[in-house]
């Protein structure tokens, strides 16, 4: 018996190690794919949509060092810049390399580190489709060759949730531990290159707290690991009090919130005709910014049938596709449009541009809007009805989506602000699509009892 035992285990470690050396090859085989295209495209990178300010401001910086009062660095949040910025000590003249290289292996990482926690967890089966998804989703993976902040948060996002899964598996009720300081340290990064992100790395923070944490603790917890969100987005507001006199992150935020506002906005951004009646004032760039806000929100509150209409046209921008009649966003420069076979269909004859925006154009991209958020709503549910920390992901998953979501209809309906989340939106579609098609190997079992880890002995 003990034999049949002995062999049976070195069959499953033999099993076992297949499968990881398969699982690690799909992100490893997308990095070459991504190396080779960094190799021989001009300049070896490509301008993401914000890619010209992001460069005005690593040059400030490479001049004027970390306080420089260059506009475009208090405008926009410095997070990206000053990361770039950091870069340049690897070398000046191949900085935007450096930053594309980095962002392709961090991705290749974090894809490949999400797939194998996924594993451990009675969502195995989803761990391939996963991983080759993330990895060679066209628009997601090659955004990591672009300069642009969105290929790092939708990194850091599955890095964090996966962190949250191994601590869970291993039981560690300690008040704080490695994977929590880390997760924690690699949100206030995602917060520091995009501050919008802070709200939603609070609550998956506070999910892991009620997830894994005794209640004695769980509060100490979330201080702990809350002190380190906030640390990157804090030295930003330490940064333009030293450079410019005033204690804020940024301030594009009130011009954002007036591109989609006002009696002649549509919901996404457009040059003309867009802005809400707002009085000027006497100030700094961080006070005009905050009293537009508060314009923005007047309106919005005065004008509920037009607010309605144009929160309905943000929420389906978010979605939208990269192209087509339904494609709304700054996405112009996206890289997967450079080889996408529907741009290629538009733009070589008439009959083929009258397809892709005629109305079986419209109908593929409604079906498109609507199937996305339809399976990313079926995942979630399959993973709740689950159980378990299979419910602890869907939760952390959905919640990331939702208030992601939230801001843009918040702001600006923009297709692009979608793509820091895809890495997850795109992990509960999978979940979504698996269990719409009911097919018996990809039903989820339902954990017996949702109880907290047992603590360390």
């Amino acid at each position: 018996m003990a034999s049949k035992s002995k062999v049976s285990r070195q069959a499953q470690s033999k099993v076992d190690k297949n499968f990881d050396r398969k699982l690690l090859a799909i992100p490893i085989f997308a990095l070459l794919i991504k190396f080779i295209t960094i190799r021989n495209i001009p300049g070896n990178f490509w301008l993401g949509a914000d890619g010209e300010n992001y460069k005005t401001g690593l040059d400030a910086l490479i001049k004027d060092g970390v306080f420089s009062s260059e506009h475009l660095l208090s405008y926009w949040p410095a997070g990206y810049p000053l990361m770039m910025y950091m870069f340049s000590k690897l070398s000046v003249e191949k900085t935007l390399v450096v930053t594309v290289v980095l962002q392709s292996i961090l991705y290749a990482f974090a894809s490949w580190y999400f797939a194998k926690q996924i594993s451990s967890t009675k969502l195995r089966k989803f761990t391939f489709p996963i991983a080759f998804l993330i990895a060679f989703n066209p628009a997601l993976s090659l955004s990591t060759i672009t300069i642009g902040y969105e290929s790092i948060s939708a990194s850091i996002f599955i890095i964090a949730i996966g962190l949250f899964i191994s601590e869970f598996l291993n039981r560690d009720q300690r008040i704080v531990t490695w994977r929590a300081i880390t997760a924690a340290g690699l949100l206030s990064l995602s917060s520091f290159v995009q501050p919008r992100f802070v709200l939603s790395a609070f609550l998956f923070l506070l999910i892991w707290a009620i997830a894994i944490k005794p209640k004695k603790i769980a509060v100490i917890f979330l201080v702990v690991t809350t002190a380190v969100l906030v640390i990157f987005p804090s030295a930003l507001v330490l940064r333009n009090v030293k450079a410019n006199d005033f204690a804020a992150i940024s301030t594009n935020l009130g011009i954002t919130m007036n591109l989609g506002a006002g009696p002649g906005a549509t919901g996404a951004y457009i040059k003309e005709g867009y802005g809400v009646p707002c009085s000027s004032i006497e100030g700094n760039d961080a006070q005009k910014d905050a009293h537009l806000r508060n314009c923005v929100i007047s309106w919005y509150l005065s004008n509920p049938v037009k607010s309605m209409e144009l929160f309905y046209n943000k929420a389906r921008f978010f979605w939208s596709p990269w192209s087509g009649p339904e494609a709304s966003g700054s996405m112009a420069r996206n890289p997967w449009l450079k080889i996408s076979p529907f741009v290629s269909i538009a733009t070589q004859s008439q009959s083929g541009n009258n397809l892709v925006y005629g109305g079986f154009g419209k109908f593929a991209s409604w079906l498109w809007m609507i199937g996305s958020v339809l399976l990313a709503g079926l995942g979630v549910f399959k993973l709740w009805k689950a159980r378990g920390l299979s419910k602890y992901i869907g939760v952390s998953a959905g919640m990331i989506v939702l208030f992601n979501w939230a801001i843009s209809v918040g702001t600006l309906g923009d297709h692009r602000q979608r793509l820091p989340i895809m890495t997850v939106s795109l992990f509960l579609q999978v979940v979504g699509f698996a269990s719409l098609i009911g097919a018996k190997k990809y039903r989820i079992p339902v954990e017996e009892s949702v109880q907290l880890p047992a603590p360390n002995k």
